[in-house]
């Protein structure tokens, strides 16, 4: 017995130092890539083509992209890839606008305590996409985005008069890409976002157009939907027929009034991890509940289908009466609502 335990004390060692070896292992060193640009042969006003070299032991690379509007520089990750890509097409440019690129290579550390890290930054190399002539007017200045006086769930934007501008394009900004959302084409100098969700941040830019004639994008701008207010009955959200309306839950019970003529709840769940459930109670304008234990169960397999229950499966529904909605969730999320 004796023995035994001085071979398992040796072996225990043996194993421990082989540990601490491996643990201890000097992490590859990565080099620095070295990044060409070239605009598009086929969109040279609006796409730029970044190459860069490999990097020794890279896992993958991202790309940051700059340019200045406003006198202010912007700088976006646009681009995260595996090692094996070293090209990216960036197809969300402006015309006649000079952008600036870095590209930084990736790696896990072999210590534990420090789970991954970079290389130093690529050189910053830049390039200037070539001018569109109907690019003539100048873009919008002093873009303010500001909660809505009118409404909770909406956010309004101001800037200033461009001159020779007809119309305004509003856009929504989907994400660092530069990918947009067109919302409207107005001629005013102020516009109200609506049916957003509580909570949640928002970044907008405003385009002046005559004819077709236009300018660069404003500066982007964000804004910060208030907090919902809608926790009791007497603050109940009115929901009109028809009208998706979005709501961040943070397992409150949020409050809804709504005229159904149809009696269909429908309730969106627009992004699952895991199980979500979610419940609702529908009461008659005085209070009497007429539908309650309402269950909404939304997965990772399901989380993007509607989820629909109707007033006409339950007895004394009238078409056009007054109700009141009360809706649970079990976890923090959006929620997408319309009735009808």
């Amino acid at each position: 017995m004796k023995h035994f335990s001085i071979l398992f004390l040796l072996l225990t060692a043996v194993f421990s130092v082989s540990l601490i070896s491996c643990l201890m292992e000097p992490d590859a060193e990565l080099t620095v890539p070295e990044v060409t640009l070239t605009l598009s042969e086929k969109n040279p006003q609006t796409s730029v083509i970044i190459s860069w070299t490999k990097s020794n032991d890279a896992e993958e690379y991202s790309i940051k992209r700059s340019f200045i509007r406003d006198d202010v520089t912007e700088w976006h990750t646009i681009y995260k890839g595996d090692f094996s890509v070293l090209t990216f097409e960036d197809n969300t440019l402006e015309t006649g606008v000079e952008y600036t690129y870095i590209v930084t290579a990736h790696a896990a550390r072999q210590q534990f305590l420090y789970p991954a890290y970079f290389s130093e930054e690529s050189e910053p190399k830049t390039i200037t996409t070539d001018r569109n002539p109907l690019q003539t007017l100048d873009f919008p200045k002093n873009l303010t985005v500001q909660e809505a006086e009118d409404d909770t769930n909406a956010l309004t934007l101001k800037w200033d008069v461009v001159e020779g501008a007809d119309t305004y394009e509003i856009y929504r900004c989907l994400d660092n890409s530069g990918k947009t959302e067109l919302l409207a084409s107005i001629k005013e100098t102020s516009y109200t976002v609506y049916h957003l969700y509580n909570l949640k941040k928002y970044e907008f830019k405003i385009k002046a157009v005559n004819g077709e004639n236009f300018s660069l994008f404003s500066s982007e701008e964000s804004g910060r939907v208030a907090e919902a207010e809608n926790l009791v009955k007497s603050k109940a959200y009115l929901i009109e027929n028809g009208v998706t309306e979005n709501f961040y839950s943070s397992k409150d019970t949020l409050w809804f009034k709504c005229t159904p003529q149809k009696g269909i709840i429908t309730i969106f769940n627009t992004y699952t991890f895991g199980t979500r459930n979610i419940s609702a109670t529908v009461f008659t304008e005085d209070g009497k509940v007429l539908a309650t234990g309402l269950s909404f169960t939304f997965s990772e397999s399901t989380g993007y289908k509607d989820v629909k229950q109707t007033f006409n499966d339950f007895s004394d529904f009238c078409p056009g009466a007054t109700y009141y909605i009360s809706i649970t969730d079990d976890d923090y999320g959006d929620i997408s609502f319309c009735v009808e």
